[in-house]
C-alpha cells in the first residue's frame, strides 16, 4: 500500500470558500467543514507536480417518510420480511440515490449490498422503493440511510455495481470487468462526492 504524505489538498466551492485539507496520518487528509446544499464543491489534489481535480454538487436532503416491512412467502427469495422505503422524490430535476443499511447494528457492506437508484420512472411522486439486497427475519432491527447525491456519484456506483455483477439501477451485469466511472481528472480512480442523507430505523414485524 502506497501512502502519500506530501499532497496539497484543497476544497473550494462556488461561494468563494477555500479550505486546505491537512494530512493527518496513514494517507488520510481530514478537515471538518460545514457544507451547504445547492452548492458545487471542487477537490484539488497536487502530488509531485501533477494536479487531480473532481467536483460534486450537494443536493438537498430527501427525508425518509416511512420504513415498512412486509412478509413475503418463499418464491424467488427465501420467506422473510421485505423492506420498503417511502420518500418524496422532487420533480424539478433528476435525482439520484444510494441506500446503505445496517442489520442489528452491523453495517452491511459487501458487494451484494450495493444499491443505487434514480427517478427515471418515479419523478416527482411519493416513492415506495424496496431494499433489493436483503430479506429479514422477524425481530431484525434495520437501519436505513438514504443518500441523495449527484449524477457523477451515481454513475460511479452504478458502474461499480455492474462491474461486480450485482446489477446497477435496474439489474444485470456487464460481461467484461473494468474500472468504474470516475469524476476525477488525470486518470485517477475513485470518486469525490458531496451528498446529503437521512437515516431511520425499523423492526421487521
Amino acid at each position: 500500500q502506497i501512502v502519500v504524505e506530501n499532497a496539497i489538498v484543497t476544497l473550494t466551492d462556488d461561494l468563494g470558500n477555500v479550505t486546505a485539507i491537512p494530512y493527518v496520518d496513514a494517507g488520510q487528509y481530514i478537515r471538518q467543514v460545514t457544507a451547504d446544499a445547492g452548492v458545487n464543491y471542487q477537490l484539488t489534489v497536487e502530488i509531485a507536480g501533477t494536479t487531480y481535480e473532481a467536483s460534486s454538487f450537494l443536493p438537498e436532503k430527501i427525508e425518509i417518510v416511512e420504513l415498512l416491512t412486509e412478509f413475503q412467502e418463499a418464491g424467488f427469495d427465501d420467506a422473510g420480511y421485505e423492506l420498503l422505503i417511502r420518500y418524496n422524490d422532487p420533480g424539478d430535476v433528476p435525482n439520484y440515490y444510494r441506500v446503505i443499511h445496517h442489520l442489528n447494528g452491523i453495517l452491511q457492506n459487501e458487494a451484494s449490498d450495493l444499491q443505487v437508484m434514480n427517478d427515471d420512472f418515479n419523478n416527482g411522486v411519493l416513492t415506495r422503493a424496496p431494499l433489493l439486497t436483503d430479506i429479514f427475519a422477524e425481530g431484525d432491527t434495520i437501519g436505513i440511510e438514504l443518500i441523495h447525491f449527484d449524477r457523477a456519484s451515481f454513475d460511479y456506483f452504478n458502474s461499480l455495481a455492474n462491474i461486480i455483477g450485482e446489477g446497477g439501477a435496474f439489474g444485470g451485469g456487464i460481461a467484461a470487468p473494468g474500472n468504474p466511472n470516475t469524476n476525477w481528472s488525470g486518470g485517477a480512480l475513485g470518486y469525490f462526492s458531496a451528498y446529503s442523507s437521512d437515516m431511520e430505523m425499523v423492526i421487521a414485524e
